[in-house]
């Protein structure tokens, strides 16, 4: 996945809590979880080599170490950036986020275990703006470069299509849809037309809105991120007779 996708990814955990059921996120540790959301999400996204060169991916300070051991740590950021925080100017890395982009002053950030009430150990998924004097640094992980859209050639697809079921407002396959063997006949499809990066866990969250937005637009459909009968339609002529 390219940078913008793995903040997607991130943001899309916004308000979601860890505790008590603290295997969400920290792989079965009860701990504080600002490094494990991280983890998480870098490893959901392809990014386990990259989490795997550092010797305690759940420890702030270590992860700041070992990034300027391998030549991953930066002092300008750019989204897409773990940043390092450090409250009391000690230092020592105290908590870690992800950046979304620049503001005046600060970063906003995606992070885990914050809250508005706390800068850290707050138990929830939030983007914050912090300013850049609590900012200790950035670590760069190598993401991928966006490759330009081109449209597949028809008839190609050799996967299973999805079978719209009809919701009670109307719609079909949309956001929130459980259906679950159904999204992720979608999501496999919508993978191989954009190389969209979904995880085919048959949930029907924002990336697969975006996704299948995305879809409608270069197919010349109208716009609305629900997977109905007219889009059904245009993916079907991509699938092999």
């Amino acid at each position: 996945m390219t940078a913008k996708k793995v903040i997607n990814y991130e943001k899309q955990w916004v308000r979601e809590k860890a505790y008590p059921r603290p295997n969400k996120f920290s792989y079965g540790r009860s701990e504080p979880w600002c490094a494990d959301f991280q983890h998480y999400c870098l490893d959901a996204c392809g990014y386990k080599a990259f989490t795997k060169k550092f010797s305690n991916f759940a420890y702030c300070p270590a992860i700041w170490a070992d990034a300027g051991r391998m030549g991953y740590r930066k002092y300008s950021g750019k989204p897409g950036d773990l940043v390092l925080f450090d409250w009391n100017g000690d230092k020592v890395s105290d908590h870690i986020g992800m950046v979304v982009r620049k503001g005046n002053g600060g970063y906003y950030t995606v992070e885990g275990n914050t809250s508005s009430l706390s800068a850290s150990n707050g138990n929830c998924v939030q983007v914050r703006f912090r300013e850049t004097r609590f900012i200790r640094g950035f670590v760069r992980p190598p993401y991928k470069k966006a490759k330009p859209f081109k449209k597949p050639a028809a008839l190609s697809y050799k996967g299973k299509m999805p079978t719209l079921i009809r919701h009670n407002d109307g719609t079909y396959l949309a956001v929130g849809s459980r259906a679950n063997r159904q999204v992720k006949y979608l999501q496999k499809f919508l993978n191989w037309y954009m190389d969209a990066g979904l995880a085919t866990d048959g949930i029907y969250g924002k990336m697969t809105k975006q996704a299948v937005y995305t879809f409608q637009k270069h197919e010349s459909l109208a716009k609305d991120g629900v997977f109905g009968k007219k889009s059904l339609k245009a993916a079907e002529r991509y699938a092999s007779m």
